[in-house]
């Protein structure tokens, strides 16, 4: 067994090892608490020897880490920093198994877990080329690492992720949390505690200099995704009898979902605040909170992706105008339709 000072030791050239695959040239790593004050601290590359003093200062804090900020970027908390993180080169893919399980599990059977993750990833030339396994505290995240991705259309990347996540659910056949997925998106930092039972983040298993070339396809899956949703949304009209054709035709509902934007329907119906980003798409926030919603609208389109959040029902993938109005109010067509026609 290791004294403490070979520990820290061990600990402090992982640390360096894993943050130095992460950190791009020239950018920061922030550390802080997730709530807005509290334990704080940015490191650059040649000063990542230094994280483990920090952590171990502030070890009973539920600390996390961001990457990839530029060096004169503000302090920044949770949901501020899309628009400043310009290239992402990992992922990290979050099952929460204690949480999705009905049985009590144990800190020693989710880190005995990571070894069938590891197992059954080694089938898929696609996926088998992960970084790191790593426990954290409540599950597993897997960490890809690979080439340096633009991720300026945020979009683009978010629904990259939830693609890679759907792939991956399937074969490991856990749930992934699919609100992991924006550019911004903090995580809990390797060898704190986390402060909802006391457990380490651990790494578990580490492929080293291993890098994936998944990121490459980014711009395909997210084409690909999108395709598929107006197709969705094309492909279910509203069914009206010639007796429902007094009150809306197809035509009248092709009208609506063009005249009426998404991003004031939802804002209005959910008392949410729209605010556009750089690229044109919408994001939605509580009123006077930094906080954004896991659903988003993407630039140059008339609909909402539900992007995994618990606000919305799952009924579709995305939401245009009439449908939104129909699931969450829970209205008929014919009383969605008058409902819209008002907006008009």
């Amino acid at each position: 067994m290791l004294n403490k000072q070979d520990n820290d030791i061990r600990k402090c050239a992982f640390l360096q090892e894993f943050f130095s695959h992460i950190l791009l040239p020239g950018k920061t790593l922030h550390i802080s608490e997730a709530k807005s004050y509290g334990a704080y601290s940015v490191f650059r590359q040649e000063e990542l020897h230094e994280l483990l003093k920090f952590l171990n200062k502030h070890k009973t804090k539920n600390l996390y880490y961001l990457a990839n900020l530029p060096p004169d970027s503000p302090a920044t908390r949770v949901g501020k920093s899309d628009d400043v993180i310009t290239q992402r080169n990992h992922v990290v893919v979050d099952f929460d198994i204690r949480s999705n399980s009905e049985e009590e599990l144990t800190n020693e059977y989710i880190k005995e877990y990571a070894k069938h993750f590891r197992e059954v990833l080694s089938r898929y030339p696609y996926l088998r080329d992960w970084y790191a396994i790593v426990f954290s505290g409540n599950g597993l995240h897997i960490y890809y690492v690979g080439d340096p991705v633009d991720t300026e259309d945020s979009a683009i990347w978010k629904v990259a992720c939830q693609v890679m996540f759907e792939k991956i659910e399937k074969i490991l056949g856990e749930k992934t949390d699919k609100t992991v997925k924006n550019p911004g998106r903090i995580m809990r930092c390797p060898f704190t505690y986390n402060q909802k039972n006391g457990a380490e983040v651990i790494p578990i298993y580490i492929q080293k200099d291993r890098k994936s070339k998944i990121f490459s396809d980014f711009p395909l899956f997210a084409k690909h995704y999108f395709d598929e949703i107006r197709k969705e949304l094309e492909q279910k009209p509203i069914v009206m009898s010639s007796k429902q054709n007094r009150f809306g035709s197809g035509n009248d509902i092709e009208r609506i979902n063009d005249q009426i934007k998404i991003q004031d329907i939802v804002s209005k119906l959910m008392g949410w605040q729209a605010k556009q980003d750089r690229r044109g798409g919408w994001k939605f926030y509580d009123v006077g909170s930094y906080k954004e919603k896991a659903c988003w609208v993407p630039a140059n389109e008339n609909f909402i992706l539900h992007g995994g959040t618990e606000h919305l029902p799952d009924t579709y993938a995305g939401y245009n105008v009439f449908n939104f109005v129909k699931v969450v109010k829970g209205l008929t067509n014919k009383e969605t339709f008058q409902y819209l026609k008002l907006l008009l």
